[in-house]
Formats: structure tokens, C-alpha cells, sequence
């Protein structure tokens, strides 16, 4: 069958994405990440024989839309302060769960899924500590997260609401077709593009990974190196040998951080500093 697609046919695909077609708008991003699949796909079939030969290998960024950058929009302390400020107001349209999901996502400096999905099972509340384990983590790296006592509060409010749920954010809707028995991967993110489209903010749109670069950004400016911000993070710097050998998890020093990172966050989140508008 792979003799029938040739390279020219890959390279027309992939233009055709990142360029846009018929009524489809322009999708570089997506463009790249059809070329990496084709190419799995095809080195794939060379494993199990059934194919010789990959038709997409020739292919890098380059021919399909450029390199993508990492999109990394953080917000400063005044746009925080107005981003709860706002979200507080509008129960109907933006619920306390999403509120608190987003509070937690800078406390606690995670990525997205790894909150969203999150089993109680890993979370040891009274001695305020979060195992994420490394099949949850983008990186697969576990971590021991220290949590701050604003985020006990927030996650203790959330075991209430999860109504004997064994998950955080469990699925809003009780259906045989629901997908995950967590909210899903888009549910805070839908949320958030509506409330932009309605021009609620007046600073531009900004994506829920965003809160986690927020969290990055504070912490630097309060005066936290960039060795331990990025551990913070769970992103392990230095090289391969230093990660290797490198066992000391900096779990206290992270603890001071996070808990510096809540003591500036949770008066925002509970209202008790104004936006100034």
C-alpha cells in the first residue's frame, strides 16, 4: 500500500494544513504534529514488515509550518488580581470548581491534566503533601509536591464538592458516554476562552497553561533562583549526568517556595485584595 504514497504526497498534506484549505484556516502547530504521527505511523509499519520504506521521514519543521514555539503568555500581579477578581462574580459562568482548579494550578505550579485528572489517593492532605506520580507527569518524573496551607483550604473545599468522589474535579455530567470519570481535558479551557470572547478582562487573552508560566514568573521575582523555580516546576536542570546523580529533591526549599508563591496568591483568591477598578 505505501507504494502508492510518495513524499510529494506527504509534503501536499502537510502544506495543505499549515497553510489552510478550502475553509479551514492555517494550523502550523497541527501541521507539525501530522508530520511527527506520519512518521511514527510509517516506522511503525517497517517494525512489524509490513511497509520498507517511510515516505515522511525526509520530512522536519521546516516543511510544515516552521518550528513551533513554546507560547508562554504569563500574567503579572495586577492581571492576576483582576482575573480573580472578575472570575469571583460569575458563579453562572465560570464555577467555583474552575475557580479553585485555577488558584491550585499556580499554587502548585503543575500542568493542567495533572490537577485536572488528579486522584484524592494522591494527595496526603494532613501532612500537606501531593505525590504526583511519573505516569501523570509530562516529563515522567514523579514528584512530592509540598502544598501550602491556602491550598489545603482550596483542595478541602473541593473533597466536599467532589461528593465522595474518589477523583478532584470529577466528570460534571453522569453519562455512559462520558469519556474520563474526571473533567476533561477541555472543559477549563472552554471555560476560559468564552469569558475572553466576551471581553471580560481588559488584558488579551491568555490560555490555562499560562497560570502555570505566572507561577514561573512570580517566583522569580520573589527572588527564588532559577535552579529551584524550575524544580518547582518538576523540569530538572542541568545534564543528564547531574539528573542522574543529583537525587536531593530540594523538598523543603520548594516547600518555602510554594509557600511564598501562596502567601502573595491566596489574599487575590479570597478576595481580599481589590483589582482597583
Amino acid at each position: 500500500m505505501n507504494q502508492k504514497i510518495r513524499p510529494v504526497d506527504i509534503s501536499e498534506i502537510l502544506r495543505d494544513v499549515a497553510n489552510g484549505y478550502d475553509d479551514n484556516k492555517p494550523r502550523p502547530t497541527l501541521s507539525n504534529d501530522l508530520m511527527r504521527l506520519l512518521r511514527n505511523l510509517f516506522d511503525h509499519g517497517i517494525k512489524l514488515d509490513v511497509t520498507r520504506f517511510n515516505p515522511a521521514s525526509p520530512f522536519r519543521p521546516r516543511d510544515a509550518g516552521g518550528e513551533e514555539k513554546a507560547a508562554n503568555y504569563p500574567m503579572n500581579e495586577g492581571e492576576v488580581t483582576e482575573f480573580f477578581t472578575k472570575l469571583r462574580v460569575i458563579p453562572a459562568q465560570f464555577s467555583r470548581e474552575n475557580y479553585l482548579a485555577c488558584a491550585l494550578l499556580i499554587a502548585t505550579c503543575t500542568r493542567k491534566m495533572e490537577l485536572l485528572a488528579a486522584p484524592w489517593s494522591e494527595f496526603d492532605l494532613e501532612n500537606r503533601i501531593w505525590y504526583l506520580p511519573e505516569e501523570r507527569t509530562k516529563k515522567r518524573r514523579a514528584i512530592d509536591i509540598p502544598l501550602a496551607e491556602p491550598a489545603v483550604e482550596w483542595l478541602n473545599e473541593l473533597k466536599v464538592r467532589s461528593c465522595g468522589s474518589e477523583w478532584v474535579f470529577p466528570a460534571r455530567r453522569i453519562s455512559k458516554k462520558a469519556r474520563t470519570p474526571h473533567v476533561c481535558e477541555n472543559t477549563l479551557n472552554h471555560a476560559l476562552k468564552k469569558l475572553f470572547e466576551k471581553k471580560l478582562f481588559s488584558f488579551d487573552k491568555r490560555r490555562v497553561h499560562d497560570l502555570r508560566g505566572t507561577a514561573r514568573t512570580k517566583l522569580g521575582k520573589l527572588g527564588f533562583d532559577d535552579n529551584l523555580a524550575q524544580r518547582c516546576l518538576n523540569q530538572l536542570p542541568g545534564n543528564r549526568t547531574d539528573r542522574v546523580y543529583n537525587k536531593h529533591a530540594y523538598f523543603e526549599e520548594r516547600r518555602a517556595a510554594h509557600e511564598a508563591l501562596c502567601e502573595w496568591l491566596a489574599p487575590i483568591v479570597r478576595g481580599e485584595v481589590s483589582s482597583g477598578e
